[in-house]
This record gives C-alpha cells, structure tokens and sequence, in this order.
C-alpha cells in the first residue's frame, strides 16, 4: 500500500498539499490527528472538509479512518477524534457538487458525513475503496447523475461524472 508515515521529511508538506495545515485556525485540529497518529502508522490519503458543525479532516491510514473535527464557534474547545477500522466500513458513497462534495461512510454503527470538501473527495473515495475491498465486497461509490462541477480547463458547467469536457474537449 502506498503512503507516508510522520517520519518521511515531506509529510507536512504532503499534508498541506491535500488541506491539512497547521495554521491559526487549524492549529487545534492538527495537533489532535499527530496525536492520534502513530509514528510508524501509514497514512494513505488525507483531505478537509466539515464534520460535525466545524473545521475538520479526514485521514484514511492502512488500517482505520481518523476524523478530526473543531467547531467554528468553539476554538477554544478540545478537537473531537473518532477512529473508524476499515474492516468496519461496509459502503462508501461520494456524492459530488459543483462546488463540493459530500462522503459518506457506512460503518456497522451509522452513517459518517463528512461535508463541504471542495477538494481531494474523489481521492479519498477511490483510497477507502481500495483499502477496503481486501476486506469486504460490498463497497459503492456513487455520483449523482444531476450533480454538476465546472470544468478546470474552461470552467464552463457539466455533469460530474463527465469524464471529457462537452466544450472544451479535454479529458478531466
């Protein structure tokens, strides 16, 4: 499986690439997930976006998913961390906006959603789905037929699913 741990030298620069930063507002959150990550454990995919009422990110490892999540209101509060095993997850469902995208992870427990993630959703659905059928046959990833993004190439709007630009020509 392919990935970096907290040791590699480009880690945090990784980490930033995909959202994950240790700035003002984020600062909190990030020192929760290093916490929670172990200094040997293999982090495969990494993306931002709101769970709960804040700030949040979610990290897929070789063996779980962390969820670090701050209220917006509440930055004075302590970081909320949930940890998932993959052998737990039983479906994964990427719903793509125009905008932002919406994941969804079914665990023998309920339903996790992680919203607003502008970036790195379809990343983080194709590495869940990867990392969990070894375990179970029984993962979807679906995109809503209606859904709509812009095209990054001439940012005209098609469907989401499109996999070459109706305008443009360009494969996405």
């Amino acid at each position: 499986m392919h990935g970096l741990t907290r040791s590699d030298d480009n880690f945090d620069r990784w980490l930033a690439g995909r959202g994950i930063k240790n700035g003002l507002t984020s600062r909190r959150p990030f020192r929760a997930l290093m916490a929670e990550l172990g200094d040997t454990e293999l982090v495969v995919e990494a993306a931002r976006g709101k769970i709960g009422n804040g700030l949040g990110y979610i990290v897929a490892t070789e063996t779980r998913v962390i969820l670090v999540g701050q209220a917006v209101r509440a930055l004075a509060s302590e970081s909320t961390v949930e940890s998932i095993e993959l052998d737990s997850i039983s479906a994964v469902v990427l719903v793509e906006g125009m905008f932002q995208s919406t994941l969804t992870l079914t665990t023998s427990s309920g339903d996790v959603t992680v919203d607003n993630m502008t970036s790195g959703a379809a990343r983080m659905a194709a590495a869940l789905r990867n990392a969990t059928v070894a375990v179970t046959n029984d993962i979807r990833v679906e995109v809503d037929p209606e859904a709509e993004k812009r095209c990054p190439y001439c940012a005209e709007v098609i469907k989401a699913a499109a996999v070459k630009c109706r305008f443009c020509g360009e494969f996405l």
